[in-house]
């Protein structure tokens, strides 16, 4: 997963190790990308998550690179909006973008929804798609 907070926005400064690896300097998401295109082989799949207002700068780091693109938004709560994205694209294909619906991670009382528990405590996959 690549650092998720932008250079600037985080608010401590950045004492150790651990802090700086969660900032990205500007740029450094498409670096990340373009480090995922060399790592796989035609075909491959890179999968990963972010903020969800990143949205726009991800996409425009996967395009001309993956394709068969699926977001996959990520929900605290039903009803919430969505904090996280996952995006996944394969290497070298060119069929279109293509939206999921939402992994939802808490029920209202706050336990684990069935698919994230069947993550965490079954070893399910995760799916972009729940259908597949």
């Amino acid at each position: 997963n690549p650092p998720f907070f932008a250079e600037g926005s985080v608010q401590r400064p950045t004492q150790t190790v651990r802090d700086r690896a969660n900032v990205q300097p500007q740029g450094a998401l498409d670096v990340w990308v373009r480090f995922m295109v060399h790592a796989l082989r035609p075909g491959g799949t890179a999968t990963l998550i972010h903020r969800a207002d990143a949205l726009a700068e991800l996409l425009a780091c996967f395009e001309n690179r993956f394709g068969g693109l699926i977001v996959r938004p990520i929900l605290p709560r039903a009803n919430a909006s969505a904090h996280r994205i996952l995006v996944t694209g394969i290497k070298g294909a060119r069929s279109p973008l293509s939206i999921s619906p939402p992994l939802v991670l808490h029920e209202a009382d706050g336990s684990p929804t069935s698919e994230v528990a069947a993550i965490l405590n079954d070893g399910a996959p995760l799916r972009m798609r729940p259908q597949d």
